[in-house]
């Protein structure tokens, strides 16, 4: 099943957050941290976007991460730690989270 337009906008944000960094150091955590933050903040652009009149500036920190307390966050490091994600390429990681993340939500 090919991934709608709206999957392939959060699959490219959420690597566009990470892109800048050196993903493959993080840890389980810290990836989901910043795979999540992506993740709202595209969802929210998205939502904004519907609004009459609004307008999306840029955001100050592209990968700023959610608290690591969000319960998405313990869900995406259970399947994070039985795999081997360091070994994907980016788009393939941030399209197996983003599936993930919402088969959780």
């Amino acid at each position: 099943m090919a991934a709608s337009t709206s999957e392939n906008g959060a699959v490219s944000a959420i690597v566009a957050s990470l892109s800048p960094y050196e993903w493959r150091k993080f840890t389980a955590t810290s990836l989901a941290r910043r795979v999540v933050g992506a993740y709202d903040r595209h969802t929210l652009a998205d939502v904004l976007a519907t609004v009459p009149g609004a307008v999306i500036g840029p955001w100050e920190e592209r990968s700023a991460p959610v608290a690591g307390t969000d319960p998405r966050v313990a869900a995406l490091v259970a399947i994070l730690d039985g795999h081997h994600w360091r070994e994907l390429r980016l788009p393939t990681l941030c399209a197996f989270l983003l599936e993930a993340l919402q088969d959780i939500m």
